[in-house]
Formats: structure tokens, C-alpha cells, sequence
């Protein structure tokens, strides 16, 4: 009889040990900012905190902190990137975790090297760790999938075996005392847990009644497992310069209509291109999605100013068998100039930590055109202007190659694109096609 009670007694002390909620918190990955940008890091650390989703379930009372939770609930002044070792368990204690888990990537020669490690708070006990080594941020990924199941499984079994050997006091006394013990601290972390949910609120704008504090549900808790994914989505403002140049055309030079009893040659019309060109800019807002940290589509909406002028020396040769070549010596100077509304429409591929290459057309719809001719002969210079005359739509292809840069929160791009025109500007036969270099930088910032 003896023997049952004391079963009896010890099932039910083991009881709420073996039910009681265990909350798991996934810091966010670090590397040297010039190693992985700001999305690698992001990217990877869901990978890691998937996988303790996967192997820590809600429904066996576990819970994974949210990376908001996580950062509201830092002290002021506080930076995760200072701690390192058994001060992730202190981390862990300020923001009322049982675990605590980060990965760091470093350089290791020439390749990328990954150390996780998951600590228990209330010992500072380092309870499991993994390490690994490859070339590319895939790699990394790799990893992590490989190894991070069996890193949580050890905290799994960590927390079982704590609850199991829990050496509780048998006495009544004893028994009360340490029950109100256990029940403070769990008051004491809910509060904690509470304060941090009513903080991200107010950061968010909202005013939050305080609430009876209160064990997170299954479903809560898989919700907060499962959100906070690395943004997709940005919006910015672009702004750059435009080198122009015109090609494929003479402007009807070598086309020069004659009487029937003259040929003509024409000399120098090739020169009016070759050294055609001009400096314009550019400004508009941009829009980017970033499907994974390798591929992303990119836009823009953009008014462009472009401009450019060619001279050249022209003689033109007539000449009949029955009379005397006929020479004229001109010099031309035209100047064209356009206002323009581009649509690029690109798609991006970026090798991580290095630079990306983006591809695809471009809408450009005139608005604004204006060309002049000036002509010098023999006798006297004349000039000719003319509005409106340049196409109302193009359509071109641009390929670009840039380089991305984290500010805060924010995103820079470096772009340098080229843009060939597969339209003629206008509806002249002998109308040029138009060629462009720009130089750009994005802010993303939305």
C-alpha cells in the first residue's frame, strides 16, 4: 500500500513538470556585415527556426518566440551582437526563454563556416552544438537542414530528462512550498511575456489593455512559430545619369534625291554619328520582389531626360559625264533632345555577398522631343527646329549589373545598365535607333 501511495504521489509532482510549457527562442543569425547581406541572414535564421518548429511541436507544449517578442523584450541599449557563448543564456533569461539558440557564419579561408549553439537559460548549460563549412550560402542551407534536427531533438530530450530527475521534496511542507515557488516564477514569466506583447503593440500604434496573463494556445503558438518571413517586398526612389548616343542611321544623308542626268556621292555622313552623344538624368520610384536571396523582380517607373549632338564635315559631289563635277562643302550640327517616360521591366539574379544581373525590356513613351539643325555652307548658315517630331513609343532592352549595400533597415543599389534600342525614334525609315548608359542608385526604403 505503501508503495502505491508514494507512486501515486511522485506521478502527480511529475505530472505538471511533463505539461508545463517550454519556450524556445531562436536569435537572429550574425556575420560580419560584408559577409551575407541583411536577407541572407534573415533567410537563414527562419531556416533554423523552421527546423524547431518541426522537432519542438506545440502540441508537446513547446513554444518558438516570435522574432519581434524577441527584440521588444531586449533591455534598452542592449545588442544581441554583443553576446557570445553562455551570454546568450542571459540573453535568453531577459526575455523569459528555457532555450535559447543562434547561429553565426564567419570566414574560414576562402569559404563560408556556420556555429550553432543552443543553451539552457536557468543553468547557462551549453546543451547542443553543430558546426560546418561550405562555399556558398546554399551550402550553409544545407547544413542547417541537415544538422539543426538533431540540435533541437537534444534540447527536446534535455528538457524531458530535466522533468524526469527533478528531485521535488516529498514532505507536505515542502511540497507547498516549492508549488508556490514554481507558481511565481510562472507568474513572474508570463508577466514578462505580457509586457513584451503590450510593447509591440504600442510600437505599432495600438493601445493594449493589460490582460490576465495566461499560457499560450496550440494554435497561438503555431502562429507565432510560423510569421515574421524576411521582407519580400520594397519600394524606392531612383535617380541617375544618361550618356545617349544615336546608331543605325545617316538621317537620309546618303539618300539625297538628284536629277536623273547627275550621280552624287556623299563623304562624312558616318561622322555625324560616331560622334554623336550627350549627358541626361534620371529620377523615379522603383519596386522590387525578391522571391528567394537569388532571384528577384525589379521595376521602375521613370521620367528620363536625354540629349545629344553630332557634327560633321559634309561634301557632296555631283558629277556628269558632259560637265564638270559640281563640289559642296557643308557643315552640320543637329541637336536632338528627349523627355521621356521609361517602364524597365527586369528580371534580377544575384550571387549573395557579391553582385547581381538583371535583364528584360523597357517601355519608353516620349512626351516631350525637340531637334535642331544648323547648316553651313559657302554662303551663310541656316537653322532649323523642330517639335514633336520623335516617336511617341520605343521599346528597348536592358541589361544591367549592380551591387546591393544594407543601411539599417534599408537597402542601396549600385546599378550601371545598358539600354539598346530595338525601335527607330521616329517614323522615318531614316530615322537612328538610340543606345543609352546609365548610371543609377536606389534607395529602398518601403
Amino acid at each position: 500500500m505503501n508503495k502505491i501511495c508514494s507512486f501515486a504521489v511522485t506521478l502527480l509532482l511529475l505530472f505538471p513538470c511533463l505539461l508545463s510549457a517550454k519556450y524556445m527562442a531562436v536569435l537572429e543569425t550574425l556575420s560580419p556585415q560584408d559577409l551575407l547581406t541583411r536577407q541572407e541572414r534573415l533567410f537563414l535564421t527562419d531556416i533554423l527556426r523552421g527546423q524547431a518548429v518541426n522537432i519542438l511541436p506545440a502540441e508537446q507544449n513547446w513554444t518558438i518566440m516570435t522574432r519581434e517578442n524577441i527584440n521588444v523584450m531586449l533591455p534598452p541599449g542592449k545588442s544581441i551582437e554583443d553576446c557570445e557563448g553562455s551570454c546568450l543564456a542571459e540573453t535568453g533569461k531577459n526575455i523569459a526563454a528555457d532555450y535559447v539558440a543562434q547561429a553565426r557564419i564567419s570566414q574560414f579561408g576562402k569559404s563560408l563556416a556556420i556555429t550553432a549553439e543552443v543553451y539552457e537559460t536557468a543553468s547557462s548549460k551549453l546543451v547542443a552544438s553543430f558546426v560546418g563549412k561550405g562555399e556558398t550560402v546554399e551550402d550553409i542551407e544545407r547544413i542547417i537542414k541537415e544538422q539543426a534536427p538533431a540540435f533541437f531533438q537534444k534540447a527536446r530530450d534535455n528538457a524531458f530528462n530535466a522533468s524526469k530527475y527533478d528531485n521535488t521534496p516529498k514532505n507536505e511542507d515542502a511540497i507547498k512550498a516549492n508549488k508556490s515557488a514554481k507558481e511565481q516564477q510562472a507568474v513572474k514569466a508570463d508577466e514578462t511575456r505580457q509586457k513584451a506583447d503590450t510593447a509591440y503593440a504600442e510600437l505599432d500604434g495600438k493601445k493594449v489593455a493589460a490582460k490576465p496573463a495566461e499560457v499560450p494556445s496550440k494554435q497561438k503558438a503555431a502562429e507565432e512559430a510560423t510569421e515574421s518571413k524576411a521582407k519580400s517586398f520594397w519600394g524606392g526612389i531612383v535617380a541617375g545619369v544618361i550618356y545617349n548616343d544615336f546608331y543605325s542611321s545617316h538621317f537620309g544623308l546618303n539618300n539625297i534625291k538628284n536629277e536623273t542626268s547627275y550621280e552624287h556621292s556623299v563623304d562624312g555622313s558616318d561622322d555625324l554619328l560616331s560622334s554623336f552623344w550627350g549627358i541626361g538624368f534620371k529620377a523615379g520610384i522603383g519596386g522590387l520582389f525578391i522571391a528567394s536571396p537569388y532571384f528577384g523582380l525589379h521595376g521602375e517607373l521613370g521620367l528620363a531626360f536625354r540629349q545629344g549632338t553630332g557634327k560633321t564635315n559634309l561634301t557632296i559631289t555631283l558629277s556628269d559625264k558632259d560637265k564638270a563635277e559640281k563640289k559642296s562643302d557643308l557643315e552640320i550640327e543637329y541637336t536632338a533632345s528627349q523627355l521621356n517616360i521609361d517602364i524597365p521591366l527586369l528580371a534580377r539574379v544575384t550571387i549573395p555577398s557579391a553582385f547581381y544581373i538583371e535583364a528584360g525590356p523597357m517601355l519608353s513613351f516620349n512626351v516631350y522631343s525637340k531637334s535642331k539643325s544648323k547648316i553651313t555652307d559657302i554662303y551663310d548658315t541656316k537653322n532649323y527646329e523642330t517639335k514633336g517630331d520623335l516617336k511617341a513609343f520605343e521599346f528597348d532592352i536592358a541589361t544591367g549589373l549592380g551591387i546591393t549595400r544594407n543601411i539599417g533597415k534599408s537597402i542601396l543599389d549600385f546599378n550601371l545598365r545598358m539600354v539598346f534600342g530595338m525601335t527607330r525614334i521616329s517614323d522615318s525609315k531614316d530615322s537612328p535607333k538610340t543606345w543609352q548608359g546609365q548610371l543609377s542608385v536606389t534607395y529602398w526604403f518601403l
